[in-house]
């Protein structure tokens, strides 16, 4: 295969002005509350990585958002993901550090949050999801969203949001 660099070319100036991407969160909102769409679910094969170097088969679950009103993009009001909540898949019992349970007690609580204010109660996580996965394939979901970012041990900012409460549907 060749390149084609003449076509290529035509972008320089677009290429050196574009950011390098930052990770999962191209873009989250600043600190605080903003109503939304939740527009997705994604479901993905995670390891789950404990500090003493262990690794676990996982899940991880995240939802994607549309802020419905965007005061800097009122046209396009811009999308982001949700922070990623990763589920060992031998459960907490599995587990052999403290951090590693600690990690899934808040994935937990952030999840069951999501799903009891979108869904009501739930008989189950597996069920909730399902129930959300069924819903989101026809409507999104109108909710205010409470959005925090926090700085890592590695320098990287990471965007962790929490369902507050579903809208009303006008």
């Amino acid at each position: 295969m060749s390149i084609k660099r003449a076509v290529f070319d035509n972008f320089e100036s677009d290429f050196n002005e574009t950011e390098v991407s930052q990770g999962y969160n191209d873009w989250f909102p600043e600190d605080g509350n903003y109503e939304c769409l939740m527009t997705s679910i994604v479901q993905v094969d995670c390891p789950f990585k404990e500090k003493d170097g262990t690794t676990h088969d996982g899940t991880l679950i995240k939802f994607n958002y549309r802020l419905l009103q965007d005061d800097d993009q009122p046209d396009n009001p811009r999308s982001f993901e949700g922070g990623p909540m990763v589920f060992p898949d031998c459960g907490k019992a599995g587990l052999k550090t403290d951090g590693g349970q600690i990690r899934v007690d808040i994935a937990l609580k952030r999840l069951k949050q999501t799903l009891t204010v979108c869904l009501g109660d739930v008989p189950s996580m597996g069920a909730g999801l399902m129930q959300i996965e069924e819903l989101l394939a026809t409507e999104e979901i109108p909710v205010l969203v409470r959005c925090k970012s926090r700085e890592g041990n590695n320098g990287k900012v990471y965007g962790e949001e929490s369902v507050l409460r579903r809208l009303e549907e006008s």
